[in-house]
């Protein structure tokens, strides 16, 4: 006869903003936080911005909305983003109101891809 092994339980997952302990280097003991606290923590500006950036309007290449991809590189700091879909201004709608809401600048553009392997990005640097 085969003896069962007494199982130890999975630990699970803390739900969303549930207390969380973490080291505490000063004191050495653990500091308790909320993980809602951490997430409304924004860093601060940077001059970065993502210059190309594919949506799902990208057939089979990209995979995120392009309002989700601009709430996050709100998210991450960025100043501007840039979308540029492949052959394609299709995702620029609903990125221009996603970067009115957050507060960030929409680099309209394009992606191209030519004969013998040759790969152009335009981008417009203004309205005209």
């Amino acid at each position: 006869m085969h003896k069962q092994q007494p199982t130890t339980p999975t630990p699970q997952k803390p739900p969303i903003g549930t207390q969380s302990k973490a080291y505490n280097p000063k004191n050495r003991g653990p500091i308790t936080t909320t993980m809602q606290q951490h997430n409304k923590t924004k860093p601060k500006p940077s001059p970065y911005a993502e210059l190309h950036c594919i949506s799902n309007y990208s057939f089979l290449r990209g995979a995120s909305h392009p309002e989700e991809l601009v709430k996050q590189a709100s998210a991450l700091g960025y100043r501007a983003i840039a979308m540029t879909d492949e052959c394609s201004v299709a995702g620029v709608v609903k990125a221009h109101v996603a970067a009115k809401e957050v507060g960030i600048k929409l680099i309209v553009g394009s992606e191209f891809h030519f004969d013998e392997d040759v790969h152009l990005i335009v981008l417009a640097p203004n309205r005209d």
